[in-house]
């Protein structure tokens, strides 16, 4: 009798799989794969690499990089929202984005921050040679921002390495981001 109680006991122990809770960033960061993948796999797209988004908001990258662009307004207009927490509950905002090696479709490689400014702090004023020798088809990324459902999102994808234009507006259609 004892071995049957302790043989079920085991197997009620080895049974039982705790169920992970995903957190809000690590949806974000799956989201944020999937649109990737959609949209690089495009056959107008040629990236061979994609750098690693700056670890801050995307509205912070904006205010840095194009301070005159409202992006704030941008966002609010794209959305349709008309207040602060609306905004706020957009997906991207606080979210932290996470790239896993090899989670991109395709054989494209991430590129992580950390790389990159160890290439800047080695070569210097070269190293902008060095990283397109290294990364041919190297795109840039901004970490998008989604609506509440996931159904809409604004991003920057493309070669090259400035901000130079709003973000482009991709849509979920059928089961794949396309471009708006």
């Amino acid at each position: 009798m004892k071995n049957l109680c302790a043989f079920i006991l085991i197997l009620l122990i080895f049974s039982c799989k705790r169920k992970e809770t995903k957190t809000s960033s690590d949806i974000y960061s799956e989201k944020t794969i999937e649109l990737i993948n959609d949209v690089l796999s495009d056959e107008y797209y040629f990236c061979e690499c994609i750098l690693e988004p700056p670890n801050k908001s995307t509205l912070q990258t904006f205010a840095d990089e194009v301070p005159h662009f409202d992006y704030k307004k941008y966002i609010l207009e794209s959305f349709n929202l008309d207040n602060e927490s609306a905004f706020k509950n957009l997906h991207g905002i606080n979210d932290s984005l996470i790239l896993k090696p090899n989670s991109l479709a395709s054989g494209i490689k991430v590129i992580y921050r950390k790389e990159w400014n160890e290439i800047f702090t080695k070569y210097g004023s070269g190293a902008r040679d060095t990283i397109y020798k290294r990364y041919p088809n190297l795109c840039f990324l901004t970490k998008p921002i989604f609506d509440k459902n996931y159904k809409t999102a604004i991003a920057d994808i493309d070669i090259g390495g400035c901000l130079w234009q709003p973000p482009l507006k991709i849509r979920l259609y059928e089961g794949k981001w396309q471009f708006d």
